[in-house]
């Protein structure tokens, strides 16, 4: 009789972690995604390519609770984020980050590993990651932008 209780709350902790429902705001901000990163380079391509430091690039990007500004040579350009945690819970992998603005949406897979926040292009094998570093720098945001 023992062995059937056990093997009953066993099977219904297992049903009720198995369906209990991952909570997720997309609105939320991307936890160790906020804040300045400058960029530092790019690694991958269709050539594979290690890491390559960036030369004659100058980019910056920040992000707070649902906006983003980047500063590229000087140009910046906004748009709002949203932010899907990895439901796997990896310690290294954030999660799926989706940038709407001025380039229309694109979608990045986030890994930060120390001071270093990664992007790489969803669902794309051949496409390059870029990798920025945490910067205390700060930048006005677009005047057109609504908080």
């Amino acid at each position: 009789m023992k062995k059937l209780a056990v093997y009953i709350l066993l099977t219904l902790t297992l049903g009720w972690v198995a369906c209990s429902k991952d909570e997720t705001n997309p609105t939320a901000p991307a936890p160790g995604v906020t804040g300045t990163w400058k960029y530092t380079g790019y690694s991958g391509g269709i050539a594979g390519r290690p890491f390559t430091e960036q030369d004659t690039v100058t980019y910056f990007i920040q992000f707070d609770q649902s906006r983003y500004t980047s500063i590229r040579n000087g140009i910046q350009g906004c748009g709002t984020y949203s932010f899907e945690k990895d439901s796997a819970g990896s310690e290294v992998r954030l999660g799926l980050l989706r940038l709407s603005g001025e380039a229309g949406a694109e979608d990045f897979d986030v890994y930060r590993r120390n001071d270093t926040l990664s992007l790489y292009p969803h669902n794309m094998a051949d496409a390059f990651s870029y990798h920025f570093s945490y910067s205390l720098k700060q930048f006005d945001w677009c005047a057109d932008d609504v908080k």
